[in-house]
């Protein structure tokens, strides 16, 4: 890895944010890739990818606990695709989290369901 702040690039990515209103911490690869890592709840309602330029950025999607569970570089393919397999291994491991069924409807959280009273 190498210093972010010189790439030429930089300043592409940021004015993008994420569905819950945060703009993610980016890292330059070497081989010029830009990745950052998101919670996948962070993530709930995003329907676009982000792209620096003409490249997609690479998304490590990470499970509640910060656990990287899927490495992406397509948000809405990863929704209609794989996402449900992830939705029913997470939902058995992190019950006390939000794991809707369509994620491109819900709001994006950064906590677990309230608790009941």
């Amino acid at each position: 890895m190498y210093d972010r702040t010189n790439h030429p690039k930089m300043n592409q990515l940021s004015s993008f944010f994420f569905s819950s209103r945060r703009l993610p911490s980016t890292t330059w690869l070497v081989t010029g890739i830009q990745t950052c890592e998101l919670r996948i709840q962070e993530i709930f309602g995003q329907t676009r990818h982000p792209m620096i330029g003409d490249h997609p950025l690479k998304v490590t999607l990470l499970s509640p606990a910060h656990r990287p569970i899927q490495v992406t570089t397509d948000i809405p393919g990863f929704w209609t695709g794989s996402y449900a397999d992830v939705r029913k291994d997470m939902r058995a491991q992190y019950p006390k989290h939000p794991w809707p069924e369509d994620p491109t409807q819900a709001d994006p959280t950064l906590r677990a369901k309230p608790r009941k009273r």
